[in-house]
């Protein structure tokens, strides 16, 4: 066996001896053999059940007929599911599975739980939802372990195999099936639980509820099943049908842990600027959350949380946003402590990172602002000014009680920007009045225009000012009198203090949601009086808390983009400007400035977090209406705060044709030059389901609409399923193929990072039947920065990061990013080894986890010490369960020893022989996946009259840098692309170096002659 190891911060490493290879030296993966038998038995509909052999068919599970009850059997190994339920019958005759049918037992309901009998397995692994949008994974060996909504449940029947997998179904395009434990908790009993997710829609028999097959290779077992399953359940086409989008092979930036929803386009072009400039520049770029103009209610549309009466002065008007101001830094203050991963984290992220990172957009001098290479820095001797800079023309602004400050007009005339009072600096759009339509009488009215001369105009047709409130004072403010200037003063302080004791009563609300209400079993006294008092009492309030603290309950006003991208330079301040949106010009700039090849932008399944606003006049040809969501009892189960979520207590607009929303959203966004979609919150349809006929009827339809519309107007299949994770969804998605993996990357929660990339891999093994799973972008300044990217070179999906601009760590980025923008992607979907699938790499202390892909001529196994934090059920957030994680080392085979929270890729290179030379093209060790580079390998006798041995390895490889190579001996000479090349051989360790130029082009072919 030859190994060569290369030990930086990762590991690359070829065993030459670890794998089968074919004649002509390509990588196969042999799994380990399985000699058990199955056979598949042919039954009638009802009872006289008796195995019977059915020709050469595939490995399969069967019935068994005892005395008294029936089991479901592995033939050969014994019962999986032991006295299975009276009310089971076979429910469709299926050549590779069997289908399990259920009669309710007690008349039409919209919902019921069977018992279908007693577990018996070694081991299993399930992928059971934890959140309304997300699913993670369990392990177990008793039925009693199962957590409710399991989706996906793999079973190890013996040492080594054989493996068996139920698949809850949807039947009828209307009942959704789930696994779970018994009410008792205890022993080895299954629940299977079937529901439409609405109370008016029932039934009393299921022909397809369950999918049960079996066989020696769990990886082709489970991508037989779940094709079969989605089949059934929905119409997902398999992976192997689906158009590959073409983002996966190029790297990307996401706007949204950068900027969350203050993205603008000169956010956007600073952002790709930073990564260009570090010699890693972006390939696509996905304009996430942010770019919609979205409003929240009418009632709602003025400053949040208004002061109780009695604290409000004479000049209320202008010192009210010292309440705003004091309050949210109040509830700022009691955010940052609550785990962004939880409910009420997620809630309130906009608040918590208020002040934690740098401001979102450079500030004036900035390296990257100044850049000649933006947009608004060519061909000009002045610039616009930043916001924040100068003093602002408004009487309740920085200017103090006197009005506008010193210079106010001197700032106006050089810049005509204005900075927008009301604009939000935490990360969040404002929750003060939306954007209205550009050019509209509601949207002009109560505006002047503050030209570049410094006048102010009511018109607005001027191209050289913008459009601020009617409120904004020029410089010609008359100063204000000692006593209106006492009074002012007296009025803001008391406006503080009120805002400071408003605070903190709501954060002592917040903390008292978070320790007792949040971590409150469902159905305790804390969730029924909570779900009470936000349908009752605080309902108002908890509406302006929604409203305040982030986006869930805004609505879409407008299929078009907001202020903030109504120019390239165009930055949050713009927000109220009134400026008509020119996507287009904004798209067209990136391009030009940054050769981008791809932009997606993102959206909801129902448009927004909550829909699309029905009173909006602009909006009124989609015949929106408010549907107030209810949730179905298994996710009230595990997500208790779904009885106050914004979908239940305020409403998701609704529209009566979503096929024409979809339809005109995405004409605009692709004639403004986006490529793309991200569509996101997608299990959402399942509260709404609860009063339009179900969570599985709303999405067969949604499902339907949104693909019909990405095939028109988006070409390769470019679109990015997120918050997705209910098999409503899942198995609708007949033609798109990427979809998220897991819950998100949470940059501030330390202990999500383990559990992300476990899920991420676990997940696969389900998702990548039908789907391609999409690993979420990460932060390459980060303390699991490495983890992520190594878990990022071995998944085989896209590589994107949500940097903030200038906080990157390039010399990370470069071991995965080529000069050119493309990564060296593995091809597969990549998924837990096979003797990693049954191990919890998060609590057991003992195992690592393995994640196992191919390259075009090798293999590569990344290896993760992820032990010490996982996701707890009970208490519904990622937690650090162990303080001191042990190192862990994997001794069988290449030992690999990780200390907790370290990775290792492993490349593994085939070795051929031909005329007593041995040859192995390993890669480029400088890129964590480095059998990536290496695309064609052969070795064969040399033409004609060729010096040395005669024989001549060919070598197609891309990249910059050194190829590593293995040879028994030392090369006569070799060609790069036709011209000799020098290099070096080091005869102990038969390792042979090329170095690959460091310009384009970055695809080379070398002749090695022996």
């Amino acid at each position: 066996m030859c190994l060569f190891s290369e030990r930086t911060n990762f590991i690359s490493d070829m065993v030459s001896g670890a794998a089968t290879f074919g004649a002509h030296g390509h990588f196969v993966l042999v799994p380990l053999a399985c000699r058990c038998v199955l056979r598949r038995a042919a039954l009638p509909a009802r009872g006289g059940w008796s195995p019977q052999s059915v020709g050469s068919a595939p490995p399969h599970v069967t019935f068994w007929s005892r005395a008294a009850d029936d089991d479901l059997v592995v033939e050969g190994v014994g019962p999986l599911l032991e006295r299975l339920s009276a009310q089971a019958f076979v429910g469709r005759d299926e050549p590779d599975a069997l289908v399990l049918g259920l009669e309710s037992g007690c008349g039409a309901t919209h919902m019921v739980d069977i018992a279908l009998g007693q577990l018996h397995c070694r081991r299993f692994l399930a992928a059971a939802r934890n959140k309304l949008w997300w699913m993670t994974p369990e392990w177990g060996r008793r039925g009693g372990e199962l957590p409710p909504e399991t989706q996906f449940l793999l079973l190890e029947l013996g040492t080594r195999g054989p493996y068996a997998v139920l698949l809850p179904l949807i039947d009828n395009s209307v009942f959704r099936a789930t696994l779970r434990r018994s009410p008792e908790g205890d022993g080895d009993d299954v629940v299977l639980r079937i529901e439409s997710g609405d109370e008016a829609v029932r039934g009393d028999r299921w022909a397809s509820a369950l999918l049960a097959a079996a066989g020696p290779d769990p990886f082709a077992l489970v991508e037989r099943a779940v094709t079969r399953a989605a089949a059934l359940s929905g119409g997902a086409r398999p992976l192997r049908d689906k158009q590959l989008p073409e983002i996966l092979d190029m790297f990307g930036w996401c706007t949204w842990d950068a900027f969350y929803s203050n993205v603008s386009a000169r956010g956007l072009h600073e952002g790709v600027r930073s990564l260009v400039d570090g010699g890693v520049p972006p390939g696509f770029l996905i304009i996430d959350d942010g770019w919609q103009c979205t409003d929240v209610d009418e009632p709602l549309r003025q400053a949040p949380m208004q002061p109780p009466k009695a604290l409000r002065m004479p000049e209320t008007e202008e010192t009210a946003e010292e309440f705003v101001g004091a309050e949210l830094e109040m509830l700022a203050m009691g955010a940052k402590s609550i785990p962004p991963s939880s409910t009420l984290g997620v809630a309130l992220e906009a608040l918590s990172v208020d002040g934690e990172t740098p401001e979102h957009h450079l500030p004036k001098g900035s390296a990257i602002h100044e850049s000649d290479e933006l947009p608004w820095n060519k061909g000009r001797k002045t610039r616009r000014s930043r916001p924040g800079q100068g003093q602002m023309h408004s009487s309740n602004g920085s200017g103090g009680p006197g009005g506008a400050g010193e210079g106010a007009e001197g700032e106006a005339a050089s810049s005509g920007l204005h900075d927008e009072a009301g604009a939000r600096a935490d990360g969040a759009q404002s929750n003060a009045a939306g954007p209205r339509q550009p050019g509209s009488a509601e949207a002009d009215s109560g505006k002047v225009l503050v030209k570049t001369d410094g006048s102010a105009s009511t018109g607005v047709t001027a191209q050289q000012g913008v459009l601020v409130p009617a409120r904004t004072e020029v410089a010609a403010t008359p100063v204000k009198s000692h006593p209106r200037v006492a009074m002012w003063l007296v009025s803001a302080v008391a406006q503080r203090f009120g805002g400071l004791l408003f605070g903190l009563l709501e954060m002592t609300l917040v903390k008292f949601y978070q320790y007792v209400v949040d971590p409150a079993p469902p159905g305790s006294w804390p969730v029924r009086l909570f779900a009470r008092l936000a349908r009752g009492p605080l309902k108002q309030m908890l509406l302006e808390f929604y409203a305040a603290s982030g986006d869930f309950t805004r609505r879409l006003t407008s299929i078009r983009a907001n202020a903030k991208f109504s120019a390239p330079d165009a930055g949050p301040e713009d927000y109220f400007s009134g400026r008509s949106d020119n996507l287009g010009a904004v798209v067209a700039s990136l391009r030009a400035t940054f050769g981008l090849r791809h932009i997606y932008c993102w959206h909801g399944l129902s448009a927004y977090w909550s829909g699309v606003a029905p009173e909006e006049p602009g909006m009124a040809a989609y015949q929106a209406r408010l549907v107030y969501a209810q949730p179905t009892a298994g996710l009230a189960e595990i997500e208790p705060s779904m009885a106050w979520n914004p979908s239940v207590v305020s409403g998701v607009g609704v529209v009566a044709d979503v096929r024409k929303l979809y339809s005109d959203m995405h004409s605009y966004l692709s004639s403004s030059g986006i490529t793309g979609v991200k569509v996101d919150c997608q299990a959402g349809v399942g509260l709404i389901g609860s009063r339009l006929g179900g969570g599985p009827a709303v999405a067969a339809r949604y499902h339907a609409a949104l693909e019909d519309s990405i095939a028109r107007h988006f070409p390769n299949n470019a679109m990015i399923n997120c918050m997705c994770h209910s098999t409503e969804n899942l198995y609708r998605m007949q033609h798109t193929a990427v979809a998220r993996a897991s819950d998100d990357f949470y940059p501030r929660d330390p202990t999500s990072s383990h559990p992300h990339i476990a899920a991420c891999a676990y997940n696969t093994l389900f998702l990548s039947a039908i789907l391609h799973p999409d690993w979420d972008m990460f932060h390459s300044k980060h303390p699991a920065a490495e983890l992520h990217a190594a878990a990022r070179a071995v998944s085989g999906a896209a590589v994107y990061v949500s940097d903030l601009p200038g906080a990157h760590d390039f010399a990370l980025l470069r071991r995965m990013v080529l000069p050119d923008g493309s990564v060296l992607r593995a091809r597969l979907p990549g998924r837990p080894t096979r003797d990693s699938l049954f191990s919890d790499v998060l609590r057991d202390r003992r195992a690592l986890l393995k994640v196992w892909n191919v390259n075009a001529c090798s293999g590569c196994v990344g290896v993760f010490n992820l032990q010490g934090a996982a996701w707890d059920r009970r208490r519904r957030q990622f937690v650090q369960h162990d303080a001191r994680p042990p190192a862990l080392e994997a001794t069988e085979g290449l030992p690999v020893q990780l200390d907790v929270g370290c990775a290792a890729v492993v490349t593994l290179a085939p070795v051929m022989e031909l005329g007593g030379v041995a040859f192995a093209a390993v890669g480029t060790p400088g890129m964590l996946n480095a059998g990536g580079a290496v695309l064609r390998c052969s070795l064969a006798p040399a033409p004609g009259d060729a010096a040395g041995s005669g024989i001549c390895a060919e070598v197609a490889a891309r990249g910059v840098g050194e190829l590593v190579m293995l040879a028994s001996a030392r090369p006569a000479s070799i060609e790069l692309d036709g011209a000799p090349v020098g290099f070096t051989y080091d005869a102990v360790q038969s390792r042979l170096s090329v170095e690959l130029p460091p310009q384009a082009p970055l695809d080379h072919t070398l002749l090695v002659s022996f």
